[in-house]
């Protein structure tokens, strides 16, 4: 399952932050579990909401290096 961007959007107005949150810590577990390229897509889409999170930013790169390293 890769994911989209429109993925992270609410249709009743939720709370975005947790979303946020849930998805970072999915990209996470994706991360750990070596599915690298997963990962990379869900640290993308979060990009695109918050290009400047240092976390993220990090999540991203690091997924990238191991995607292509293996």
């Amino acid at each position: 399952m890769v994911p989209k961007t429109g993925d992270i959007k609410t249709t009743d107005g939720g709370n975005v932050l947790g979303i946020t949150i849930q998805k970072s810590e999915e990209a996470l577990t994706y991360l750990g579990n070596g599915e690298f390229q997963t990962a990379k897509s869900i640290f993308s889409v979060l990009l695109d909401r918050d290009p400047e999170d240092i976390a993220t930013i990090s999540g991203f790169y690091i997924a990238s290096f191991w995607d292509h390293r293996l």
